[in-house]
């Protein structure tokens, strides 16, 4: 990387490979890079210090799209552990909790949509139902492939194939009040779209590598971004 030309680096890591890998990197002090972010460590709080901005400010990535869960920080704040430091007690953005969220809610529908069948009118073998004391992981695999329901103005279902609609938050780290990083939406991939319109980009909220408003090469750059992260996108996707 010191030696190469490139100035856009797209990284596929976890957290916990990236953290040895950005101390030589520092050491070395290499800057002037435009990082494409993985998911899985485009939110990572462990470099949202201060001494990672000059290093890491301007990062694009998509992560899981946050969502609100109502009474999650009432129910925890009933919690001893409230007094220990845990990620699990911190409800600002749930990502990952938000998706488990929509996940139980998604068994629960299709349950009731089970249990609700009519007898001769039901989805399998003869127009029959699912035995309410015997039901079979492939009968409840049925109801969840067709269910769709709204939770806190998102709409829940799944594809023909089985898979959830993706939404992913665009996130640009950048520098916040006391220099450390904070982790800013600044579009969304919605993939109830048609193709080419999936990706939504608010390209003035950018801040580039090296706390600019515009990347050198400002149209190369930009349009190699949006590139990367359709495919990743879609890559997940499918």
């Amino acid at each position: 990387m010191q030696d190469s030309g490139a100035k856009v680096v797209v990284v596929f890591s976890a957290e916990g490979e990236m953290t040895p890998f950005l101390k030589d990197y520092m050491m070395l002090n290499i800057t002037g890079i435009q990082w494409v972010a993985s998911e899985a460590w485009v939110t990572a709080s462990v470099f949202a210090g201060r001494e990672f901005y000059a290093y890491l400010g301007g990062t694009i990535g998509f992560g899981i799209r946050q969502g609100h869960i109502r009474g999650l920080r009432s129910y925890l704040e009933t919690e001893s552990l409230l007094a220990q430091h845990s990620g699990y007690m911190n409800t600002s953005s749930p990502r990952v909790a938000y998706n488990v969220y929509k996940a139980v809610y998604a068994i629960a529908h299709s349950l009731n949509n089970l249990l609700g069948c009519q007898e001769h009118s039901g989805p399998f073998y003869n127009k029959s139902c699912a035995q309410r004391n015997d039901i079979q992981p492939w009968q409840l695999q049925h109801y969840l492939q067709e269910v769709a329901f709204n939770i806190g103005g998102e709409e829940v279902n799944f594809d023909l194939k089985g898979d959830s609609i993706p939404y992913y938050d665009i996130i640009n780290w950048q520098r916040g009040p006391g220099g450390n990083i904070e982790f800013v939406n600044i579009g969304l991939f919605d993939g109830t779209k048609a193709a080419g319109m999936e990706l939504v980009i608010e390209e003035e909220k950018i801040v580039w590598a090296g706390h600019q408003s515009e990347a050198s090469c400002s149209y190369c750059v930009f349009t190699h971004i949006r590139c990367q992260l359709l495919k990743i996108c879609r890559l997940r996707w499918r």
